[in-house]
């Protein structure tokens, strides 16, 4: 049996981690013996690994400038402290940052794997990470966007390869079927949004826009659903756009599926992204989507909005994306058509595939 290691900070309630656990949790475990590894903290997704995986949880103390003593420190000495042993045929770094400069420690075979954007106007940075990914066997990134945006930055030598995100469908569509009911009192057409509160995911443009549109008479309800440090922020812009009565934040919950099927619309109104998960699990779900052009939405939604519409990645991209959702009921029955169709390309069995191969081709090279 092959024996993989997968190394991350912590298995919240992120994409990242999810995607994760969908994936080991599909993966052969007849070829590949799997063991999760989270350095700081357990989080929400720990509990949904299968009995099969092994896992385990350093619960390491996070410290302020640890980021800033990976980057520097020895790497072999960073990957004895935290980790120790080298049983393993293949390392896997999971999320860029913390995990990627421990793991290249490793003298195993290693993969380091991206979740998002790379950007050239860190220059600096990026001259130290290239010493670092240089050390890797293979980098795989979750869409072409970003394995593009990583050659940019990091220049030439190091090629990565596109493994796109792992979704349990069956699962997707098992927990959407939850018995469950909107708490909004009237029947107008609900706009779903799923993320981490957090700058990153651009609350606050959805919130603007759809005050926005209320003001010229647009009939919606939207429900955000998600938790994190920009919540109290996001609440308090609600409460003073008087938006309180149709917008609903429902926390972090395990089964965001059960939204999203009762909702009529799903809006990624991000400013960066690797691939979204969410995006992608709307697509499943078979919901007419609107997405700011962030890495990865045209590879789910279509290079020329052929399963959704793609909008410029601003405040005014998200306002004119939902008003044209909103306004046209024929287009959005046409919507949820093509995103039922666009779904086969994510099924498990394909997104799995492309991940086995890849470890299978890494220990196929020599060295």
């Amino acid at each position: 049996m092959i024996k993989i290691l997968f190394v991350l900070e912590n298995l919240s309630g992120g994409g990242a981690e999810r995607v994760l656990v969908n994936l080991v949790n599909n993966m052969d475990s007849a070829r590949f013996d799997i063991t999760v590894l989270t350095l700081f903290d357990d989080g929400y997704n720990a509990c949904n690994l299968d009995k099969s995986i092994k896992y385990i949880s350093l619960k390491r103390r996070v410290f302020k400038g640890i980021r800033l003593l990976t980057k520097f420190a020895p790497k072999r000495f960073l990957f004895r402290h935290y980790i120790g042993t080298d049983d393993y045929d293949i390392t896997v770094a999971f999320m860029t940052g913390v995990p990627t400069f421990i793991v290249s420690g490793a003298k195993s075979k290693k993969i380091a794997w991206l979740h998002g954007e790379f950007f050239e106007s860190k220059k600096l940075y990026n001259l130290g990470l290239r010493a670092v990914y240089k050390k890797y066997d293979a980098v795989a990134g979750v869409s072409d966007y970003v394995c593009d945006s990583f050659r940019r930055a990091i220049g030439a030598g190091i090629n990565p390869i596109t493994v796109y995100n792992t979704n349990d469908v069956e699962r997707i569509r098992a927990l959407s079927r939850e018995e469950f009911t909107l708490p909004f009192k009237n029947n107008s057409p609900v706009i779903c949004s799923v993320g981490r509160l957090v700058k990153e995911k651009a609350f606050d443009r959805l919130i603007s826009a759809a005050a926005r549109l209320k003001k010229e008479n647009f009939d919606f309800n939207l429900v955000i659903v998600g938790d994190g440090e920009k919540r109290d922020e996001l609440r308090s812009q609600v409460k003073a756009l008087g938006a309180e009565e149709y917008i609903l934040f429902t926390g972090y919950d395990t089964n965001p599926y059960k939204y999203l099927v009762k909702s009529d619309l799903f809006v990624c109104s991000s400013v960066t992204e690797g691939l979204s998960t969410a995006l992608t699990e709307a697509v499943i779900l078979g919901l007419p989507c609107v997405s700011t052009e962030v890495s990865g939405a045209r590879e789910i939604l279509g290079e020329n909005n052929e399963y959704g519409i793609v909008t410029e990645n601003s405040s005014r991209g998200v306002y004119e994306g939902l008003k044209r959702m909103l306004g046209d009921e024929a287009l959005r029955r046409h919507y949820g058509q093509k995103a039922a169709e666009r779904s086969e390309f994510f099924y498990t069995a394909n997104t799995v595939r492309q991940a086995e191969e890849l470890f299978n081709n890494i220990l196929s090279q020599r060295g």
